[in-house]
């Protein structure tokens, strides 16, 4: 069986057919055909963190920090004066009580701590005078699912009533006998170490990018631990293989997240259709960190867990269009560029795109689909000979690229040309001289320079990289880790990390990464600039600074 995915363009593993040293961006766009071949995977037996707190424990913290418990059963709440009842998932007992069981405040109202030497002991509420008893077991689970305290007075009635069975109860009151102490960690954290983990394709065609990633981070891991870890604690890499196979992506996610129980997810590598991926780590609540991605699969909510770097391909050809206009001079002086758009059949990329607003600034006068892997160029040039075009919107691979150059060279037609670098890879070198003086490239990171290179394949211990620009995203995404523990101190754990994520504003942490983040902006990173191509190295001019699409959301 054979599974079409458009998204990256192999590149071969012989050096005789790999890309020069001079091109920095070493990845393309085109049809990719895997076979998938049934093949049992062999889980690790043994797990890589040894959990400090016993399985009753894990489940009342899951409970308090989710409201769920561990396998996703459904936990319900009702509120004081309400017959109905509620997910548990709307009133979890973190967002109140705080991540360690500090208590917070908000609105003038105190929402007390519940760590055990405030419950186990009697105390006097300062706000209204009432002492009540030390809290047992027994009256702890009637104040969480009854709304009565130690002494018999009902709580507040902002407190939700909890609908536990019997095994939910007492597990969250043996969790709070642990809140806030060393043993209260999430999954993947000890006392020594923190485990996390990466999903990359270790073998099959895209072994290389994965191989890369792997080398990278693990070097990076290297000299943060050879320099004393995060605060005594050494970073500790797993990685799972996907075999470059789309459908192996949420298996290996489930087996970083179940078996070898990581703290977080570092450097995936996404593709092909990821919507169950993201799915699970949604519901397990399992940051993943600088996925690499050539263009992020963002839904109108944003998965509040997963952290891109760079922004995609909508966002580059909102830029190219931009540029479009402010850069050509229309033929005749007509008001509005005349334009092109060519892209296979079934490509939403410029749904977003083009808004009515854009459209107003641009004439799209010829609009050519074809089927991947069926480029008609001489059906193209034609349809762009009639027309007069001033601009050609490609969407598409580096083959089919060259190929548009081609057939423009031989009916002697100078349009400008606008792709993403991140599409045409490489091979936007070998359009004809008379085609490449006027191709405009959007790309995401500025373009390396041999120093570059050569520190990252050191930090990865290999004479070349295979995908230098995938290698450069995972550098940046183990950079991102350990900048957010370093800022979060000793004390960690999963929604910390979330929180000083979201504090980030133009973090610099390398390989040209400026990210800001926020409570629901999940690319960290907006900025597209345009190159154009010189026949000499290095090939590559910025035309623009770095832009932000003035609709970027």
């Amino acid at each position: 069986m054979a599974l079409l995915v458009y998204e990256f363009r192999l590149l071969q593993t012989n050096h005789l057919n790999r890309p020069t040293r001079e091109f920095p961006w070493r990845v393309g766009c085109a049809i990719v055909v895997w076979a998938l071949v049934d093949v049992m995977v062999t889980l690790p037996v043994s797990r890589a963190w040894n959990d400090p707190l016993t399985a009753s424990e894990r489940m009342g913290r899951t409970i308090y920090h989710q409201g769920r418990t561990d396998t996703g059963d459904e936990v319900r709440v009702s509120l004081a004066g309400s017959e109905g009842s509620l997910s548990a998932t709307l009133f979890r007992c973190v967002q109140c009580h705080g991540v360690w069981g500090q208590g917070t405040e908000e609105g003038g109202l105190r929402v007390p701590p519940l760590v055990p030497s405030f419950l186990m002991n009697q105390h006097a509420s300062l706000q209204t005078g009432h002492s009540r008893e030390a809290y047992t077991d027994q009256t702890l689970i009637r104040a969480i699912t009854q709304g009565i305290d130690a002494s018999g007075v009902p709580l507040h009635s902002g407190m939700p009533r909890y609908r536990f069975t019997e095994q939910q109860a007492k597990a969250v009151v043996a969790y709070l006998k642990k809140i806030g102490t060393e043993e209260d960690s999430d999954p993947g954290v000890s006392a020594q170490s923190i485990t996390v983990g990466a999903a990359l394709p270790m073998s099959g065609p895209l072994a290389g990018i994965g191989q890369d990633a792997q080398a990278v981070m693990e070097g990076y891991f290297r000299e943060l631990n050879e320099r004393g870890g995060v605060y005594g604690r050494q970073i500790r890499l797993v990685v799972e293989d996907t075999r470059s196979n789309p459908s192996e992506l949420e298996a290996a996610t489930a087996r970083l997240i179940g078996t070898e129980q990581v703290f977080a997810l570092v450097g995936s590598f996404e593709f092909g259709k990821v919507a169950e991926t993201l799915s699970l780590i949604e519901r397990t609540q399992v940051p993943l960190i600088g996925p690499l991605a050539l263009s992020p699969q963002l839904s109108d909510l944003p998965n509040l867990y997963i952290f891109y770097t760079l922004p995609g391909f909508d966002v580059q050809y909102k830029v190219l269009f931009d540029v479009l206009v402010s850069h050509i001079r229309p033929a005749g002086g007509v008001a509005r560029p005349r334009v092109a758009i060519i892209q296979p059949k079934r490509t939403a990329i410029l749904l977003t795109v083009l808004t009515s607003s854009r459209r107003r600034t641009v004439d799209i006068v010829v609009e050519y689909e074809y089927v991947r892997g069926s480029f008609d160029r001489v059906a193209v040039g034609e349809q762009l000979h009639q027309q007069s075009i001033d601009a050609v919107v490609f969407i598409g691979d580096g083959e089919d690229f060259v190929a548009l150059g081609q057939e423009l060279d031989h009916r002697h037609l100078s349009p400008m040309v606008l792709a993403s670098a991140g599409m045409v890879g490489h091979r936007a070198l070998d359009v004809p001289p008379s085609v490449r003086t006027k191709v405009r490239l959007a790309v995401t990171l500025q373009p390396p320079t041999e120093q570059d290179r050569d520190q990252l394949e050191a930090l990865a211990g290999r004479d070349e990289l295979y995908n230098l620009g995938f290698a450069r995203m995972a550098r940046g995404a183990a950079s991102m880790l350990s900048d957010a523990l370093m800022k979060i101190g000793r004390r960690v754990n999963r929604s910390l990390l979330l929180e000083e994520f979201e504090r980030y504003r133009n973090v610099d942490i390398g390989e040209d990464f400026q990210l800001t983040y926020g409570p629901h902006r999940r690319i960290g990173s907006s900025r597209v600039r345009i190159f154009r191509i010189t026949p000499e190295a290095p090939h590559f001019i910025p035309v623009t600074d770095w832009v932000v699409p003035q609709d970027f959301q």
